[in-house]
């Protein structure tokens, strides 16, 4: 009977997850429901160790959560000389949802903060027609920001490089207008549940920096990326990315 149960749960768990994963904003949620009926098959046969194992996973997602969720609730300090908004996903021209709240975020703190220069981190993904960093361009202007104070950083393929190669462009652009040695105040725009990897990224590469979050609207979508967020962290402590 607990045989027969298990295969039932796990049979639910895989059809769920299938329409997670090809959901575009909740694969990971899909995934963890993949590696969650594999489990619950186990579990008739392997009862302690399966247990043993669920709660080591919970126990170390929610003490890797801890900081996710505090560093997404911050908020930057006013007349920044800076902020670097990090690039996502491109369609063609348009900017994908995650790109578009990043950039609806950004577009508040300049409209606010009419001092501040934005570096846009973002390179060229397969099919797209722009870089990342031109369809933020293109759309902050149309949002009534002037061009002028807009970088563009189009290289970067993954959060470190994000970071690396717009403190390059905007320390040139600081000290080209004239600053000396003097440091830029900088903060990261992105998505909250990527703020604590940028930042930490950030600091990690020597640099000083705040942050401004973009709220993912969706909330599924939201819990999906907070998970997904945890194991993140463990590429960008081992492998810097």
């Amino acid at each position: 009977m607990k045989k027969t149960l298990s295969r039932i749960l796990a049979a639910l768990m895989v059809l769920l997850g299938v329409l997670f994963y090809v959901t575009p904003g909740v694969q990971f949620l899909g995934i963890c429901l993949f590696g969650l009926a594999v489990m619950t098959l186990l579990y008739p046969y392997f009862r302690k160790a399966v247990t043993i194992v669920l709660c080591v996973l919970l126990a170390a997602l929610l003490i890797m959560e801890i900081p996710i969720i505090h560093a997404s609730r911050q908020k930057a300090p006013d007349d920044l000389d800076y902020i670097i908004v990090l690039g996502a996903a491109v369609y063609g021209e348009t900017p994908s949802p995650a790109l578009m709240e990043r950039i609806t975020a950004a577009a508040d703190y300049l409209k606010q903060n009419p001092d501040t220069k934005a570096v846009l981190s973002g390179g060229w993904g397969e099919g797209d027609s722009v870089s990342e960093a031109q369809a933020m361009r293109n759309t902050l202007v149309a949002m009534g920001i002037d061009a002028e104070r807009l970088l563009l950083e189009e290289e970067a393929t993954n959060t470190n490089e994000n970071i690396r190669f717009s403190f390059a462009i905007l320390l040139e652009d600081w000290e080209t207008a004239g600053h000396g040695d003097s440091t830029p105040t900088v903060a990261i725009v992105s998505s909250e549940y990527h703020l604590f990897r940028a930042v930490y990224l950030a600091k990690k590469a020597g640099y000083t920096v705040s942050g401004v979050p973009a709220t993912t609207r969706v909330v599924i979508s939201r819990i999906n990326y907070f998970v997904r967020e945890a194991p993140a962290m463990l590429k960008a402590v081992f492998l810097d990315w």
